[in-house]
């Protein structure tokens, strides 16, 4: 039977959704934010369920990282600058593509 293996590409990508997971509750406890507490353990908890191929994983990766867009949306009209807002659009945007692919839901389905 053959084993399921990541990519480099989606390792990278699974890693440092755990770091920015760890990051936002690092920094909702160092700024007593609630929010990013709660998005920061969704984050961490779902990037990892991502790489132990949990079915659900997906359907709450693309949750998650849509409402980081939106957030980030309105964080740009908050005063967050520009080229950061649209690094991490982009950023999410490509790694709710990649992880939708066909590709990566062949791996989740065998």
């Amino acid at each position: 039977m053959d084993a399921k293996k990541w990519s480099i590409l989606a390792q990278i990508l699974i890693a440092l959704g755990c770091l920015s997971g760890l990051r936002g509750i690092i920094w909702g406890l160092s700024n007593k934010s609630v929010l990013d507490i709660i998005f920061g353990l969704a984050g961490l908890i779902i990037f990892w369920s991502v790489y132990k191929f949990k079915t659900w994983a997906l359907t709450g990766l693309t949750v998650v990282l849509s409402l980081n867009i939106i957030f980030t949306l309105f964080g740009i009209f908050g005063g967050l600058p520009l080229i950061i807002g649209v690094i991490v659009i982009a950023l999410n945007g490509f790694i709710i593509y990649y992880f939708n692919s066909q590709t990566i839901k062949n791996l989740f389905l065998s």
